[in-house]
């Protein structure tokens, strides 16, 4: 029996594209968030979660694409896509992906919080009481904090925050009708508590569009539609030596803020003609919107997560704790014994604090040297940094300063460590430093 010979493979069929691989990646998040075995908070963890990270990647990724693209670049990518093709292929897996995370809270999550005792009430549902309390939240709370900006017509174009929720407000005016913006500020809570002991809570968009003739007094207000934007977040950083660097950090940071619209979020009840002009004024195309039912910013229900309902959450975890490492006077000794395995989050992380902090108390202990990545507002780690440089001990930290969104602590602490005399380097301009070595 003759045996066939194997066909060859293309080259481009052996790899799986990375962005719709990261897509098929975030559809499990929200595959956690469908789950029904998982307490109901822990699925709005998920969901939050979920749209936060696909915030992330148009703002990173996505960006990066379309720079390549109108860069003119036709280098493709190892599974053999160009960057429009990639362009095209995100759009049509990330909104139907966006859509059925909305689907996900609306039928299922919405009324599972409501059986719960944890309400999102619609305006129209709330008693005379209940209005009159937001009617006076919103005066002392709420109104000085808006500006209502023109959008059309307008001379300049105002700047719209990256991740900001807005109200687009289509006003009637005698010629042709006009849009306005309100943002929805974001110093205050987004859910509003209702007073008393239920648990319910209004939208702080929601609350804006009830009091929209007082932002527009006089003025016929024809309807408000919820939009959202999400920027180019992925500044590229070229540097050509490390003392330039914290400059060069600084301005990606301020630039960040000002990147070119990627993607537009709005309301599905949104009018056309409403689309079109916030579309023409972001600069943006048909594929760069996403027109969503229900609730935009799901990373708003990242507030409800905390709230004093255990049953509705995971029972806390609790680590492993090895005794002698959590403990100064004994730390040395249990490791000059023999070698310990430390596993996080299965074995606490107290013992990795305990360690940098021995070594800071210790006199025996005549210099510290320590690479730092992500280490948050709050740093134990740090602390024992600076403590270790105020006892006069050698200390040295490699601070990576591009660690994306946190760029400004790592500035912050960089500064600090530097103010108390720690020896600090930013890493090399080429290379970005991972890995966490004491």
């Amino acid at each position: 029996m003759a045996r066939l010979k194997p066909q060859p493979v293309a080259e481009e069929t052996r790899y799986l594209n990375r962005e719709l691989s990261w897509l098929q990646f975030n559809d499990r998040v929200l595959a956690e968030a469908e789950n029904k075995t998982n307490p109901l908070l822990e699925r709005l963890r998920f969901l939050s979660i979920f749209d936060a990270n696909l915030d992330e990647f148009y703002m990173v990724r996505v960006s990066g694409l379309i720079e390549q693209f109108e860069s003119g670049v036709l280098e493709t990518s190892p599974d053999g896509l160009t960057p429009n093709e990639q362009l095209k292929a995100i759009s049509a897996a990330a909104t139907p992906l966006r859509r059925r995370a909305g689907e996900v809270f609306e039928k299922h999550l919405h009324p599972a919080l409501k059986e719960a005792g944890i309400a999102i009430r619609n305006y129209c549902e709330l008693n005379d009481k209940q209005k009159t309390y937001l009617e006076d939240f919103f005066c002392r709370e709420v109104f000085p904090l808006c500006t209502p900006l023109m959008l059309h017509p307008a001379t300049s174009v105002p700047f719209i925050s990256t991740r900001s929720l807005n109200l687009a407000v289509e006003l009637a005016d005698a010629n042709e009708n006009r849009l306005a913006r309100v943002k929805v500020p974001t110093v205050i809570p987004r859910l509003i508590k209702l007073p008393g002991r239920k648990l319910d809570y209004v939208l702080l968009e929601d609350l804006i569009a009830e009091n929209l003739p007082m932002l527009f007094p006089g003025v016929n207000i024809v309807g408000s539609h919820v939009f959202r934007v999400a920027r180019d977040a992925d500044i590229e950083i070229r540097e050509l030596e490390a003392a330039d660097l914290i400059t060069t950090i600084e301005e990606t940071i301020r630039l960040r803020r000002f990147g070119d619209p990627v993607l537009l979020e709005c309301a599905t009840g949104m009018p056309h003609h409403v689309r079109s002009w916030l579309e023409k004024m972001l600069e943006l195309d048909d594929e760069d919107v996403m027109s969503l039912p229900g609730l935009l910013g799901l990373e708003v229900l990242m507030e409800l997560v905390s709230l004093d309902k255990p049953s509705l959450r995971y029972p806390p975890h609790v680590p492993y704790t090895y005794e002698p490492l959590t403990r100064g006077d004994t730390l040395f000794e249990a490791i000059r014994a023999h070698d310990i395995l430390v596993h996080q989050p299965f074995d606490t992380f107290r013992s990795v604090e305990t360690f940098t902090e021995s070594a800071a108390s210790d006199p025996s202990v005549i210099g510290i040297k320590q690479t730092l990545y992500r280490v948050g507002a709050l740093s134990p780690i740090v602390d024992a940094l600076l403590a270790a440089a105020e006892k006069g001990k050698q200390v040295a930290a490699v601070v990576e300063l591009k660690a994306r969104f946190d760029e400004s602590n790592n500035l912050i602490w960089a500064k600090t460590l530097e103010r108390e005399g720690v020896h600090v380097n930013y890493g090399f301009p080429e290379l970005k430093v991972h890995c966490k070595l004491c």
